[in-house]
């Protein structure tokens, strides 16, 4: 086995991407669950960007 193999210890909590997320990489921490990145992060909230005081909250 290859020694410089990174190792797999989740998957992005993403639904739309479910990336691999290896030992030692930065991710976020959402809850109990691991995200890959700001875009991914972004999406599993259900986040939004708006325009304050234009954008109707709902």
């Amino acid at each position: 086995m290859n020694n410089k193999q990174r190792e797999v210890v989740d998957h992005c909590a993403n639904e739309e991407c479910g990336a691999e997320i290896y030992f030692g990489q930065a991710v976020f921490q959402v809850g109990h669950e691991l995200v890959c990145n700001g875009a991914c992060l972004v999406q599993k909230l259900k986040a939004r960007t708006v325009i304050a005081g234009r954008d109707k909250v709902v």
